[in-house]
């Protein structure tokens, strides 16, 4: 008798990689694969997940403990790792017979605490580690890392000399001594130079040492402004590093730059409004390019079947942020480096659901425009610049006639594809196939429903986040549905993590997160939450856009489920019964 195995089995054993395609082995033949880590990895975790696969096997060990055999011949544990090269030996066993895997992971050191003597610096961490730009009246923050309990001062070239410096308590150190902090405004200095910082530190023991920051001070002259434009759709961050985005900006838009922080330039919007975007997604213009401001005409309204338009004439795009809220339902879009130069506003001779358009200038070349909506449930806008001015389009309610699905134009997304793999499971199997199947599963039964259904991939290919939006877009999608599978970290405990997750970034999503939810809880799966958070895809808004986690691929047994034809069909259904119950209680109000 034989069976299929996954190829990587034997890939693995042989130590060539990974692979999808099926050989035949006999039932006799014991097999090892391990899934994660790589055979030599790297993870910065004090602990390490180890997963993978035995097929015939009796017994698993990881380093010379035993571990749990699913059903499935997965197995999942955890090692734990010290700083430096780590080796971990995985054995499979049937009687006389075995084989083995041995793995390198390499743990990159942690920062730890020096001693108060003898008097040293740690050059792990001096900040800036990289070149800062910035005009007169900014400020400067720098941090160094040395001995604790000493006296710590920093000198910026032509600029400040000898300037004291505070040991941050452990709490804002990430649980380290000895981490010291100092600021200080520039007022002078040469422009356009490179101007070194350096550290003193005199320790307990009445030694001194020194250290040179990686990263120099740059400054720009304030008198003329510097202008750049942006050359692609980018996002704008509220800091340069870990931040997320909190608005979009497009293409030709006019920045003032007044910094620079390693690859983010820095941009004023407001007096009081500092953000950055990427450096290579701006294009700095000529000196003596005019600082972004224009003129705004109070918007037209136009209506078709399915949105509200409103149309602003002005000189030149600016960069604008929209705020939305529900009860009351409201859009506030706020453009920087604006003035209003119209308030005519003509409301179409029909009803419609912009009950108010108001304006508020909160200080010079700040434009604030507040649509207000008598919309009981926002179902997505779209702010945007073309060849005519600013457009705000506004969708919609729905018009039903009969079944809540009528109508519906819903698109499918099957997270990753392509070389963009996903998750893995423990005994290999990828996220981007199971995405797949369970995309064609919910299309399937939403064409049943009675919806128009369309895929954002139907196929194995890389295809951007972008391109599935803009796909989604194209069709005038009322839903945009992403479907994915989870797992935990390199370092998490892959028995602890495990259930179902919807997700929403918008106002307008939550409630059809709320409604998918339950009905995942319903077949079994653990609840992992109801989540906002930040994704691209999530982020867009002129459809209705939830992202589901159906359940944990590195749990062996939720792999079980997620691998399961007739499981992967209730989820499908799962998730048809919370659109409609989110339609039904629309379609009440």
């Amino acid at each position: 008798m034989k069976r299929l195995v996954a190829a990587s089995l034997v890939l693995l054993f042989f130590g060539m990689g990974y692979s999808q395609e099926a050989v035949q082995v006999s039932d006799s033949l014991l097999t090892l694969a391990v899934t994660f880590p790589a055979l030599q990895d790297t993870v910065p975790f004090s602990k390490v997940r180890v997963t993978g696969v035995a097929t015939n096997a009796a017994q698993v060990s990881v380093n010379k403990k035993n571990v749990r055999l699913f059903p499935n011949g997965a197995f999942v544990t955890r090692v734990d790792l010290e700083p430096g090269m780590n080796s971990i030996s995985v054995k499979a066993a049937n009687g006389s017979s075995s084989t083995s895997q041995e793995l390198v992971v390499f743990r990159p050191p942690t920062p730890e605490n020096l001693p108060a003597q003898p008097t040293v610096i740690d050059t792990m961490l001096i900040e800036p580690s990289q070149n800062v730009m910035l005009i007169y009246g900014d400020y400067v923050n720098v941090k160094c890392k040395g001995s604790p309990g000493g006296q710590m001062i920093f000198s910026i070239d032509k600029v400040a000399k000898e300037l004291p410096m505070v040991e941050l308590p452990p709490a804002q150190a990430d649980g380290l001594v000895g981490v010291y902090n100092g600021v200080v405004r520039v007022n002078e200095g040469p422009l356009n130079k490179p101007l070194q910082i350096k550290f003193e530190l005199k320790g307990e023991d009445g030694k001194k040492e020194e250290a040179i920051a990686p990263g120099h001070v740059y400054i720009m002259p304030n008198d003329v402004p510097v202008v750049g434009k942006i050359n692609k759709e980018t996002s704008l961050y509220s800091a340069a590093n870990g931040a997320q985005p909190f608005t979009k900006i497009q293409d030709p838009v006019m920045v003032h730059i007044t910094g620079k922080t390693g690859n983010f330039f820095q941009i004023r919007l407001a007096s009081s409004l500092i953000c950055y975007a990427e450096d290579k997604d701006i294009d700095l213009q000529p000196w003596g390019t005019p600082l972004p401001r224009t003129g705004i005409a109070a918007p037209v309204i136009y209506t078709d079947n399915d949105w509200y338009r409103l149309h602003m004439r002005l000189q030149q795009p600016v960069p604008f942020t929209v705020e939305q809220t529900l009860e009351p339902a409201s859009l506030t879009v706020t453009f920087y480096g604006a003035d209003l130069t119209s308030n005519w506003i003509t409301f179409p001779n029909v009803p419609t659901d912009i009950k108010q358009i108001g304006f508020s200038q909160p200080e010079s070349r700040v434009l604030k425009v507040k649509i207000d909506l008598s919309l009981k449930q926002f179902w997505g806008y779209r702010a945007y610049y073309d060849e005519q001015g600013f457009q705000l389009k506004i969708r919609k309610a729905p018009r039903w006639n009969g079944n809540v699905f009528n109508g519906m134009i819903i698109a499918i997304d099957a997270g990753h594809g392509g070389d963009n793999e996903g998750a893995i499971s423990p005994t290999g199997v990828l996220e981007k196939q199971v995405n797949m199947d369970w995309a064609l599963m919910l299309a399937d039964s939403l064409r049943a429903a009675g919806a128009v259904v369309l895929l954002t991939r139907s196929t194995d290919e890389n295809i951007s986040l972008a391109d599935r939006v803009q796909i989604a877009r194209s069709a005038n999608a009322n839903f945009l549905i992403s479907l994915h599978n989870n797992s935990t970290t390199a370092g998490g405990d892959a028995l602890a993590a495990r259930g179902a997750s919807t997700y929403f970034t918008l106002p307008q999503n939550r409630d059809l997160a709320w409604a998918i939810y339950p009905h995942l809880l319903k077949l079994g799966l653990a609840p992992y939450g109801r989540i906002y958070n930040s994704y691209f895809i999530t982020r867009t808004t002129d459809m209705l856009v939830v992202l589901i986690e159906g359940g944990f691929l590195s749990h062996p047994e939720e792999e079980l489920l997620l691998t399961d034809s007739a499981f992967m069909g209730k989820m499908a259904a799962a998730v048809v019964n919370g659109i409609r119950d989110f339609l039904q209680n629309q379609q009440k109000k």
